[in-house]
């Protein structure tokens, strides 16, 4: 069915194409604290500076993602790429496995990856970062970055003394996850990073291991490199550490003062956001996009995830004039949360009301409600990737946002 009538004929008074321009808009305000790592066009992770704007890219493809915007966190493990010194190779550390020389063509593309075998004719073998305590209660998120060298069935466990994690991974094809919680993203040059994670809550310590899910024949194996343990139930970008911990900062990302008055109508609008996200279920990851005086009594705002939720969804939320109260309008159906897959969000309000619209959803959310119109900046945030974000100085129609979300 053609739909290109539906199109609206007004521009948008904002459009930010961050996966086609793969730069920052002159009027948007970025800072972060730290150095922090992106997938480059070449598909090789690179460096970004303190302050630098990350424009992620399909680490299989070189397709242009968009902008990567990411909260804090901190990997836990010391020597993330040195996985043949430190605690990697203490007395606890492997079982029935060799740890070889460095090999080329990490997923850096230096010489510092590590070539593991199993010894073993029978039984299990692994390669584990032992004891690692006090890292805190909750989900914690073990990942790392394999190439198979024979053997492309692995095993991961973010704590093995207590089989938490526990999850089979399928190195063939396009990859799977045969048994237990986790994800998987395949990389350029035969590399894939596996993520894990478990509730150590009880424990209070991680035991960090990857398995030989088969009997070894002293040949065969996987390269390993960029080991992450860091708070939550999703990996975000690679942090490397050597002999302590690193924190990455948090992307913050904004347009305020005329940068943000010079295109924003007070009485009514519609945003559009195209995103990758991270956010699983049962996550409260806040806000996608937030129109705010900066109170929290008055904002409009695109909401991701939901604490408590035993599903992935995204919320509309506005606030009541001068309220801490407010409404919600909610869209569930076929949320995605695999980083890879992009999602196409509407959110229009004017004076009748608001209306959420995603590209799962044949009828949209609707809602009533006041709201400020003394607003005078948004701030953008995210755990993954903005492809795009649009603003109209208009509420477009119900059959537009449908159009314009497919």
């Amino acid at each position: 069915m053609a739909i290109s009538h539906l199109y609206p004929t007004q521009r948008p008074a904002l459009d930010l194409n961050f996966a086609r321009q793969k730069r920052l808009d002159s009027r948007v305000t970025f800072t972060r604290g730290s150095t922090a790592t992106y997938v480059d066009s070449d598909g090789l992770i690179k460096t970004a500076a303190s302050g630098e704007a990350r424009f992620d890219h399909d680490s299989d493809t070189g397709e242009s993602l968009g902008l990567l915007i990411e909260g804090s966190r901190t990997n836990k493990l010391l020597y993330s790429s040195a996985l043949d010194s430190g605690k990697w190779t203490s007395i606890y550390g492997i079982s029935n496995a060799d740890v070889f020389a460095s090999v080329a063509g990490a997923p850096d593309g230096s010489s510092a990856a590590k070539e593991v075998r199993s010894t073993a004719t029978s039984g299990t073998a692994y390669h584990s970062y032992y004891g690692n305590g006090g890292v805190g209660t909750g989900n914690w998120n073990f990942s790392i970055f394999v190439k198979p060298n024979g053997i492309t069935t692995i095993e991961l466990k973010v704590d093995a003394a207590y089989a938490l994690g526990g999850t089979i991974f399928d190195l063939t094809g396009d990859g799977s996850v045969t048994s237990g919680s986790g994800s998987f993203v395949k990389l350029s040059n035969g590399w894939w990073r596996l993520s894990t994670y478990g509730d150590i809550s009880a424990h209070q310590r991680a035991d960090c291991a990857v398995y030989f899910t088969s009997a070894g024949d002293g040949s065969s194996g996987f390269y390993l490199w960029g080991a992450q343990l860091e708070a939550g139930s999703f990996p975000t970008s690679y942090i490397p550490t050597t002999t302590a911990t690193v924190t990455r900062s948090e992307d913050v990302v904004s347009m305020t003062g005329t940068n943000f008055s010079s295109w924003y109508n007070q009485s009514e609008g519609t945003i559009l956001e195209s995103v990758r996200t991270l956010v699983p279920a049962n996550i409260s990851n806040g806000w996608l996009f937030q129109i705010t005086d900066g109170t929290p009594s008055n904002r409009i705002e695109l909401f991701q995830g939901g604490s408590g939720d035993s599903y992935p969804r995204v919320q509309g939320l506005y606030r009541y004039l001068n309220s801490t109260t407010g409404g919600f309008l909610n869209q569930e159906t076929g949320w995605t949360t695999d980083g890879r897959t992009l999602d196409n969000i509407a959110f229009a309000w004017d004076s009748s009301g608001f209306t959420l619209q995603t590209k799962f959803d044949s009828t949209p959310s609707t809602g009533t409600g006041t709201y400020s119109q003394s607003l005078n900046q948004v701030n953008i945030s995210h755990n993954g990737t903005i492809s795009r974000l649009t603003y109209y100085p208009t509420r477009l129609t119900n059959a537009q946002l449908q159009a314009l979300t497919l």
